[in-house]
């Protein structure tokens, strides 16, 4: 099986406006399962009740990364960050490109053009400025290959991918746990911080 690939990262931004700032940041830290008792013990103390769609999250209390950080399995998959215009939409995207085939000759080669997938990590965010702190809209996708399945003459990639969709309403600066899921053992956690940017320098 030949696989190609090609990395690309890179921030795209709706549309330009002259309002206020957000810088949006992400965490996206993988643990072990069998972590997780004592990832949830921390996030405990660290709930914020809120009345926003019916959603209560958790505050990451202090210590919190320096506990991740004591996990053999703990892994931080990525931790992008954005600045966009109050009410804008920007998109997030760390990802790999590959190539493959499903169908092979006798002789190995690709029977036919070659598919492509991107693996890795994409956010859709839209952050507001509200009275009680940044109105966050975040779209996540996850796609990963976890293994091969074996065809005539080669072998093709198996995919699996995750989504989270969800709205929280975050104390400036304050970093909040927003989702997460279990995948083969894994925990994916997804930490969310947002904060007003002084910063004029817009991207567009």
């Amino acid at each position: 099986m030949r696989i190609i690939f090609t990395t690309c990262i890179y921030l795209v931004l709706a549309t330009w406006s002259l309002a206020a700032q957000i810088e949006v940041s992400f965490k996206f830290v993988e643990i072990d399962e069998s972590d997780f008792d004592v990832v949830k013990a921390e996030l405990k103390a660290g709930r914020l009740q809120q009345d926003f769609e019916g959603l209560n999250v958790s505050a990451v209390p202090s210590g919190f990364w320096k506990k991740i950080q004591s996990f053999p399995g703990a892994d931080i998959l990525s931790a992008p960050k954005v600045k966009v215009h109050d009410g804008k939409t920007a998109t997030i995207s760390i990802e790999e490109e590959i190539s493959f085939a499903e169908e092979f000759l006798e002789n190995g080669e690709p029977a036919g053009p070659l598919l492509k997938r991107n693996l890795g990590i994409k956010v859709i965010t839209t952050p507001r400025i509200v009275e009680r702190g940044i109105s966050v809209e975040v779209d996540a996708n996850f796609v990963k290959r976890v293994g091969e399945r074996e065809v005539p003459h080669g072998s093709v990639p198996i995919f699996r991918s995750r989504s989270i969709t969800t709205s929280v309403i975050l104390p400036e600066n304050t970093p909040v746990m927003i989702g997460g899921f279990s995948d083969n053992g894994r925990r994916a956690l997804i930490i969310c911080q947002a904060k007003i940017s002084n910063n004029k320098e817009a991207q567009p």
